[in-house]
C-alpha cells in the first residue's frame, strides 16, 4: 500500500511503473506460495491475496492520477491528442 507522505512524490509515470513493479512481486508470491500463504514479518493477517488485492487498488490509483495528467497536458495544448 502506497505511504501516503510520498503521495506527492515522483511523476505519475514513475508512480505507475513502480506500483506495477509491486503488483508483479505480490502475483509472483503468489505463484510461489499461495494465495493464503504470508510473509512470517506481516503476520497471518496479511496474505497474499490480501497484498494483492492492495497493490492493484494502488495500480488503479495510479492510472488514475497518470490519465488525470495526460487530460492535464492534452487541455494545455502540450500534447496533440494522437500520442
Amino acid at each position: 500500500m502506497s505511504n501516503p507522505i510520498y503521495k506527492g512524490v515522483g511523476s505519475p509515470v514513475v508512480r505507475l511503473i513502480e506500483e506495477c513493479a509491486e503488483l508483479q512481486k505480490a502475483l509472483c508470491k503468489v505463484q510461489r506460495f499461495g494465495w493464503t500463504n504470508y510473509n512470517p514479518v506481516n503476520g497471518p493477517d496479511r496474505t497474499n491475496l490480501i497484498e494483492v488485492k492492495e497493490e492493484i487498488d494502488d495500480v488503479l490509483e495510479a492510472c488514475d492520477l497518470l490519465l488525470v495528467h495526460i487530460q492535464e497536458l492534452l487541455d494545455a495544448g502540450t500534447l496533440h491528442s494522437e500520442f
